[in-house]
Order: C-alpha cells, then sequence, then structure tokens
C-alpha cells in the first residue's frame, strides 16, 4: 500500500545562485516519509564553463550527509527532470554546486513525498 502523497518545496521557483560555490538549505525533517519524487530545473548559465550539479542528500543527523547520487543531477539549460529517491535518514537537503567564472543560474526543485504506511522511523 502506498502511503500520502505530500507536497515539499526545496528550491523555491526561481531561486538564483551567483558565482561559482557550493549552496545548501536547510535540512529538512523527513522521518515520516519513505521516498521522494522531486521535479529539478534549471535555465540557462552565462559565463566561462559553467556547470551546475544538485545533489539530494540525507543524514541521520543532520551533520554528515551523503548523496542519493554520487555524481549529481544536472537537467540542463532550462531543461526539467525527475529525481526519485529512497528516504531511510531522518534528514534531507539539497545541494547545489556552480563552477566557472562569471556565472550563475536561476533553478527550482518541488514535488512530494510519500509518507510511510507504517509510522515514522519503523
Amino acid at each position: 500500500m502506498k502511503g500520502t502523497l505530500v507536497p515539499v518545496v526545496l528550491l523555491p521557483r526561481y531561486t538564483g545562485y551567483l558565482w561559482a560555490d557550493t549552496f545548501t538549505t536547510v535540512p529538512l525533517n523527513v522521518e515520516a516519509y519513505a521516498r521522494g519524487t522531486i521535479t529539478l530545473w534549471r535555465g540557462r548559465m552565462p559565463g566561462t564553463t559553467p556547470t551546475f550539479k544538485a545533489y539530494f542528500e540525507d543524514s541521520h543527523d543532520a551533520v554528515t550527509w551523503t548523496p542519493f547520487n554520487a555524481s549529481g543531477e544536472d537537467p540542463g539549460a532550462a531543461a526539467a527532470m525527475i529525481v526519485r529517491f529512497e528516504l531511510a535518514r531522518r534528514w534531507l537537503r539539497v545541494k547545489v554546486v556552480l563552477t566557472g567564472t562569471g556565472t550563475g543560474v536561476s533553478c527550482w526543485a518541488a514535488g512530494f513525498l510519500e509518507e510511510r504506511v507504517d509510522g515514522p522511523g519503523r
């Protein structure tokens, strides 16, 4: 049996990041959820050899983070992709890594978390 789908916004439309750096969202307690289905979108990027990687990460303690996909996600310029993951730890966040000179990006990540049918932490 599937659990109830709860809408979630991890990066509001249209979050902007400037310059080559690493950016993270505030950790979200997801112990009541079994899995996530998130749409990730990013816009075009100016600059010299810009790159974008988004990492969906979970953690037991909100200190040490493990990405669901070690190589990161990039839907491409002005494109979206669906990211699915199983939740086994208490905390969830998104980490965005930009590289390149004079770069910036607009992006968003929103979708659904599926509630556990057996309750949190079971």
